[in-house]
């Protein structure tokens, strides 16, 4: 199917010049003065009006138009009635361009650009010192080259003829190109040509003829001495590609694990496949255009036979009737950030893509006691905690892949390594993973954290401070004044208790002794039951009184061991 195309050879072509034009400035407005005024003036001055632009505008009041005539003692010019030759500021009274002048302007600038253009052809055509010639030599010139006819011909009036000036054998080959932004089934027929013919060839049409028959057109930009350039001129039928892409992370990746976030530093693959089936007798050289793409880098096993500057080009040989398959493998950096995953009933994970989940299991031992001390009231508690995180890699992907974790150790944290030294942290362990396809694999990180809780004794319960007293890990110092701690406190609760049973006893006393005054109130003196009632009121009254003086010594000595206590604990220092 062969490419067909016209193209206008008949008309010169001009380069075209900008127009540059001389930087102008306005004239100024012409100033006008007044007259002195003063003594020993006898003769009155007058100001005359000029037009505010040459050419424009009619005389001021008092002014004549013409004939001469005077205005205020100042004499104006008569205007003539044809132009001045060569005056472009000509105007007649009506203050208006005459039509024949303005029709001759136009015709002066048209034949201007006539001539300037006929001198440009002249310029810009072949060199004709003796005639037209039929074969020409190049021959440069500084940056650029000419052909020099060197054989002369006779050509009538008003006619052109196209003259040869390179009539040699080149080197060339014949490939198919395919570029799927051209045609995305089929390759085009081509030439690698190459120009050994020792001169530049200038930009133009082709015309490609194959065992003698009328093959195609095609054209060529400007090419330089011993330069290859790629032609296309016809749609190959005979042969088909299909184009396929798969994308897909590379073997190698690296996740980076700290907290509730995952950054993921891998290259992401892509693969396109180029089919080419050649359902022709003859076999193929294809050339396959690949785009090139700045985020992209080919893969060091598939290295291009040539670049321009926007495709690769690849060459396959294909033979007659056979099918080939060429793959260009592309990688592009990647950094992911993945948040960790999973909701009510579904453990966390991070989703990596592809099919490649991690989900890390977490266990957290309660931490362990370690010593005790005590410093001015402050019980400072050693405890060491161990934390377990294993990761389950999933490989749900089509590919076998080699993973590298870099799981960060945390600040006061250490990890405990099966074998050789520990890593104390803030550091990262990494690990490497291989996970075959539709497999899982696992990573376990054992760590350990020792810290110390501070806690003032004075507001520790007494439950916390025997189960101190009990533990292997405080030492018998340590115990002993914990234990002084608790009987002190035993001996607050119980002054606390004395008081308080004091205070309910006093509480019931003063309540019936208020009954059985509401009794004596309402009770006649002269009956029997008053005396009884006198006698119960006067006794509880005394016995109030004993209660009273009781729960003042009851509080007076709670209040002394209670500061007691507290002066015991702030100064109670046991290493």
């Amino acid at each position: 199917k062969p490419i067909s195309f016209r193209m206008d050879l008949y008309e010169p072509l001009y380069i075209p010049r900008p127009l540059v034009e001389p930087e102008l400035f306005a004239s100024l407005r012409p100033p006008v003065y007044g007259g002195t005024i003063g003594a020993g003036e006898s003769e009155k001055q007058t100001k005359v009006e000029l037009p505010s632009q040459p050419g424009f505008g009619a005389a001021k009041k008092g002014a004549a138009s013409g004939g001469g005539k005077k205005a205020g003692g100042a004499q104006l010019p008569q205007q003539p009635t044809q132009p001045p030759p060569g005056d472009p500021n000509f105007f007649q009274q009506n203050n208006k361009l005459a039509y024949d002048d303005m029709m001759k302007r136009k015709d002066a600038l048209k034949a201007d650009m006539a001539e300037a253009k006929g001198k440009g052809t002249a310029i810009a055509g072949l060199n004709y010192k003796e005639g037209v010639q039929s074969i020409a030599n190049s021959e440069e010139v500084g940056d650029y080259y000419q052909y020099i006819i060197d054989q002369k011909i006779s050509l009538q009036r008003q006619r052109s003829a196209m003259l040869p000036i390179i009539n040699q054998t080149i080197e060339g080959s014949k490939v198919s190109i395919y570029n799927e932004a051209v045609h995305n089934k089929f390759p085009l027929l081509g030439i690698r040509l190459k120009n050994t013919s020792g001169k530049p060839l200038t930009q133009g049409p082709i015309t490609v003829y194959d065992d003698g028959s009328y093959a195609g057109d095609t054209r060529t930009l400007d090419l330089q001495p011993n330069e290859e350039r790629l032609l296309s001129y016809a749609v190959d039928q005979g042969t088909e590609v299909k184009t396929t892409i798969k994308t897909h992370p590379a073997p190698e990746m690296t996740f980076n694990i700290g907290g509730d976030n995952l950054t993921a530093r891998y290259t992401m693959r892509q693969t396109k496949t180029y089919t080419i089936k050649n359902r022709g007798t003859k076999d193929r050289t294809v050339i396959l255009e690949h785009p090139i793409r700045s985020d992209w880098k080919l893969v060091d096993a598939k290295q291009p036979t040539e670049r321009s500057r926007d495709v690769y080009r690849f060459q396959v040989a294909v033979k007659a009737g056979q099918e080939v398959k060429y793959d260009v493998l592309e990688d592009q950096a990647r950094i992911d950030p993945v948040v960790l995953a999973g909701g009510k009933d579904i453990p966390p994970y991070y989703a990596i893509g592809s099919g490649i989940e991690i989900k890390p299991e977490v266990k957290v031992e309660s931490g362990k006691l370690l010593a005790l001390s005590i410093n001015k009231g402050v019980l400072h508690a050693t405890y060491k905690q161990t934390e377990s995180k294993t990761y389950f890699i999933q490989n749900q992907s089509d590919l076998d892949h080699s993973f590298t974790v870099d799981h960060v150790i945390r600040k006061d944290w250490k990890r405990l390594a099966a074998k050789g030294k520990d890593q104390v942290g803030p550091d990262v362990f990494r690990f490497k993973v291989d996970v075959k396809s539709k497999q899982t694999a696992k990573q376990e990180v054992v760590e350990e954290h020792v810290y110390t809780d501070n806690t003032v004794i004075s507001a520790m319960e007494d439950g916390t401070l025997r189960k101190l007293i009990v533990h292997e890990a405080p030492s018998a110092k340590v115990k002993a004044a914990l234990q002084q701690v608790l009987d002190k406190q035993a001996q607050l609760k119980t002054l606390n208790f004395e008081l308080s049973e004091s205070k309910a006893a006093l509480k019931l006393l003063t309540d019936d002794q208020a009954r059985v005054r509401d009794n004596l109130k309402i009770i006649p003196q002269t009956s029997e039951h008053y005396d009884a009632f006198l006698k119960k009121f006067v006794a509880q009254e005394a016995t109030i009184e004993e209660s009273q003086r009781t729960i003042r010594t009851q509080e007076a000595q709670l209040q002394k061991s209670q500061k007691e206590y507290e002066a015991f604990v702030t100064a109670l220092t046991v290493q």
